[in-house]
């Protein structure tokens, strides 16, 4: 009986075990709607993004040359840093010598027969290192137990794993492609290093370039240890394969492609004969083969080669593309703007940093937190339909009917033809100081969008706001007016007088206008007869009176703004009137000052407990010869404001802070106040959206030792291969006895 009762216990483990108890992230497959894309079992999109460091420490201890141990709990926490989750679970087959050789490493070695060319005992390549995999210890000596722990804690984390099965540098032994590389001298399969003596050298050369080759001599043990690693995992949901990192694809070495689609297939055929099944990829040789990879057995691949550096290519979505630095320039040069390229023409990206384990360089640490950020707007999407748009301004666009995301690395503008008879909202995000922008709507058609930052690397979004955009009930567009609508200057004979307005617009609309004058002695700035540019909310048109020649009295003329709108030209008319005083006289008072701002409102979206978010606002005297002394108040305690006193022009920074702030919609008015001047007080309004975050899934239920006898109960009478009655009844009587 107590015989009976173990084997039933150990078969509801194995029977729980199978519906997986560790699944934190769904599983993958290649998303129907958008293949360049991964998706969970349900359709929705997954979009995978990560880093790789140049010390391998992912996963083995003395990885590639290293002398350090893998800490693990380095890369979870640099992950969650940033926002990421792909790891690239590094594998290194003796591709450095002693005293440093990677471990663990798949194949144990035998208790008592030595020796290894590294001194300790061969290898045997019966017997695979698999350790426990039921409890299994992150930093485990054993290869399938610490493969398998270091995945349970990523996916407990959120994060993907993508287990690398083989090295190709682990093969080679001389200058084959690393010079001085003797890593063929302790591999695992080299006959001097195990106990069966086999030799995988078949022609030999003296190096494992027979690995990469079909039915090689090594083939079954090669096979033996995917179908491990495969037994090792299946129950997790965050997996996925790579077979080969940086193999041979002929040339000057053979061609590895067929034993790698062969690979591929057999790990998707075994998995076929287990409850999951995983993405396999295949990833770039030395020659960066695209077409290969794109036309292999594999469910994704990674566009490689230097030009994807500057200028990725686009993601034809016959594979999911997951793009490595490592296949492009690792620690060659530097590029900011690389993150975004590649999100922007359909990859998923992962970047190689080759500072200190944990501790990249200040520009790769600035690299890193752009792949985090394409993450975020990539969330703003819908992936299931946005294809790459390189005919765009920019070319690094993405996006489909209703959403358009532009990257813009040093600034300008970029136009999109908006579909639809809805408005859309207008995001503009600063990936070097991440600030973020929220303009008015706009309506669709053809609008071009120009970046609040000059000269600088921005992000624009675009999306239907779903929402009908007001009717139009402005005829003159975009000038909305002159202020004011006539100019006085008085000034002594023989000096010149001053005087200015402004040509205010109620459109962030780019449009132009002419500007002329019908008196010599009224001097523009900007120019006199000349056409202009309005890109921002307000332009200031400055009148220097000349005097000289004109008698004492009163002269009057005209300055026009002739705009052009939708309705045609539009012609405002400002009158002037200049008082030529006798010379000596008393000079007229200063003008007063006028306070101008831009923008007039700001608009803040940030989740509960989320990060501190700023935004600058221009604030200009735009009368000129005059001096305006402000000063800058608030009526909220989220709110700060810097600087508040000041003369003049300048840019102060409004951060809107929701630590502590339950979610909702927050509302502010920011005063800007100025002794003398003619506008004062002025305000911006101000809100402040706290959304909720979303509560972590509830645990999977567990079943009760009761629970699962009757289940074995029901599913034994429901089966027509069941044992029979007397089988059941020994089930209930036990049943019986199981509080």
């Amino acid at each position: 009986m107590k015989k009976f009762i173990y084997g039933l216990v150990m078969f509801i483990a194995l029977f729980l075990l199978t519906f997986n108890s560790y699944a934190n992230v769904p599983l993958l497959k290649v998303s129907s709607d958008n293949p360049r894309y991964m998706a969970d079992p349900s359709g929705n999109i997954v979009y995978l993004r990560g880093l790789n460091t140049n010390d391998g420490y992912e996963f083995q201890d003395h990885a590639f040359g290293g002398t350090g141990l893998s800490d693990f709990s380095i890369t979870l926490n640099m992950y969650a840093a940033n926002n990421l989750n792909l790891i690239r679970m590094w594998v290194s087959e003796n591709s450095v010598s002693p005293p440093n050789t990677p471990s663990p490493l798949p194949w144990a070695r035998h208790a008592t027969i030595c020796c290894a060319a590294d001194g300790g005992n061969k290898f045997d390549l019966d017997t695979l290192s698999v350790g426990n995999l039921t409890t299994p210890y992150v930093n485990s000596s054993n290869y399938m137990e610490r493969l398998r722990a270091r995945a349970i804690a990523a996916g407990n984390n959120n994060i993907y794993t993508s287990i690398m099965l083989w090295h190709a540098f682990g093969w080679e032994n001389g200058s084959q492609r690393l010079t001085g590389n003797q890593a063929w001298q302790f591999h695992p399969l080299n006959s001097l290093n195990n106990v069966q003596g086999i030799n995988c050298d078949a022609n030999n050369n003296g190096w494992g370039d027979d690995l990469g080759i079909l039915n090689n001599p090594c083939q079954s043990y090669q096979e033996a240890y995917v179908r491990q690693v495969v037994d090792s995992l299946n129950d997790l949901d965050n997996i996925l394969y790579e077979v080969c990192n940086e193999c041979y694809g002929g040339g000057l070495y053979p061609n590895n492609y067929p034993w790698q689609n062969y690979i591929a297939t057999f790990i998707k055929n075994y998995e076929l004969t287990k409850p999951q099944q995983h993405p396999v990829g295949i990833t770039s040789d030395e020659l960066f083969n695209n077409t290969a990879m794109s036309t292999s057995n594999a469910d994704w691949m990674g566009y490689a080669g230097p030009s994807e550096w500057n200028n990725p290519s686009v993601a034809t979505g016959q594979r999911v593309s997951i793009q490595d630095v490592d296949h492009i320039t690792p620690c060659l040069s530097v590029n900011l703007y690389w993150p975004w390229k590649s999100f922007t023409r359909g990859h998923n990206p992962l970047y190689f940093y080759c500072g200190p384990f944990g501790a990249p360089t200040s520009t790769e640490q600035s690299i890193i937190t752009r792949v985090g950020q394409t993450a975020t707007y990539a969330s703003k999407l819908n992936l299931k339909t946005a294809v790459p748009m390189p005919s765009c301004g920019t070319t690094f666009c993405i996006g489909s009917n209703g959403q358009y995301l532009a990257y813009l690395p040093t600034g300008g503008s970029v136009s999109f033809n908006l579909s639809g008879t809805n408005a859309y909202t207008v995001e503009w995000f600063n990936p070097s100081t991440n600030q973020v922008q929220t303009l008015a709507n706009v309506s669709p058609g053809n609008q071009t969008f120009t970046t609040p930052w000059a000269n600088t690397e921005s992000v624009l979004l675009v999306k239907d706001s779903g929402v009908a955009p007001p009717p139009q009930t402005r005829v003159l567009t975009p000038l909305l007016k002159a202020f004011p609508s006539s100019v006085t200057i008085t000034a002594p004979q023989g000096t010149n007088g001053y005087g200015s307005f402004e040509l205010q617009k109620s459109s962030t609309t780019q449009s132009s206008y002419y500007i002329s004058t019908n008196r010599g002695w009224i001097w523009l700035n900007p120019p006199y007869a000349s056409t202009h540019t309005i890109t921002t909310e307000v332009d200031l048109i400055e009148i220097n009176a000349q005097t000289s020649g004109l008698a004492v009295g009163t002269y009057t003329g005209v300055v026009w703004i002739v705009e052009s709108g939708p309705q045609g030209n539009q012609t405002l008319t400002i009158p002037v009137t200049y008082n030529v005083t006798a010379p000596g006289s008393t000079p007229p008072p200063p003008p007063s000052p006028r306070i101008g701002l831009s923008p007039t409102t700001l608009g803040f979206n940030v989740q509960e407990n989320g990060s501190s978010l700023s935004q600058n606002v221009s604030l200009s005297n735009t009368v000129a010869g005059s001096t305006l002394n402000w000063a800058i108040s608030h009526n909220a305690s989220w709110l700060s404001i810097s600087p508040i006193l000041g003369t003049n022009n300048a840019t102060f920074v409004v951060t809107a802070n929701p630590t502590g702030l339950v979610p909702g919609t927050y509302n502010a008015v920011i005063t800007v106040g100025a002794t003398g001047a003619t506008n004062t007080p002025q305000t911006i309004n101000v809100t402040l959206t706290v959304t909720a975050v979303s509560p972590p899934p509830p645990p999977p239920p567990t079943l009760t030792l009761k629970q699962a006898l009757q289940n074995a109960i029901d599913q034994c009478q429901a089966l027509a291969t069941c044992t029979g009655k007397d089988f059941s009844d020994k089930l209930e009587q036990l049943l019986i006895q199981v509080p």
